[in-house]
């Protein structure tokens, strides 16, 4: 019973019909109702077409095991996040002291100094924006 939940509840999360599945699988729906009823069960091959359009593994559809990101993974991907965000914060900090000596000293003819200025603050907060997708996405795949 548990393979016709998981079926149900993978095929949900995909954004598929039973009809868009039966179809890849070059099956008929009723097909596909019957798994996730519980009445029958897919053959070997079927199975594994119907976890690559899944993207799943078939132990994720029969024993509804989730793919469990390593403490080192996890570990490496915060590392790596800081690092980032501490590189982008000194980026914005340096665009930002280029602005404000070039604002103060009333410097018009370096305006070279005040667009890299601009540049570097935007491509900062560019950066904090992908990061925070990437953030988002993670703890998203994790749940």
């Amino acid at each position: 019973m548990v393979f016709a939940l998981r079926l149900a509840e993978l095929r949900r999360k995909a954004n598929l019909s039973q009809e868009q599945v039966a179809e890849q699988l070059h099956i008929t729906r009723q097909a596909v109702s019957k798994w996730e009823a519980g009445q029958s069960i897919p053959d070997v091959d079927t199975v594994l077409k119907l976890c690559e359009i899944l993207g799943v593994t078939p132990n994720q559809l029969f024993l509804g095991e989730e793919k469990e990101e390593t403490a080192g993974q996890a570990r490496k991907f915060d590392i790596v996040f800081v690092m980032s965000a501490v590189f982008l914060m000194v980026i914005f900090v340096c665009g930002a002291v280029i602005m404000l000596y070039n604002f103060f000293n009333g410097v018009v003819t370096e305006r070279l100094f005040h667009l890299i200025g601009i540049q570097f603050m935007v491509g900062s907060i560019l950066g904090f924006t992908v990061m925070a997708w990437m953030k988002k996405r993670r703890e998203r795949n994790q749940k």
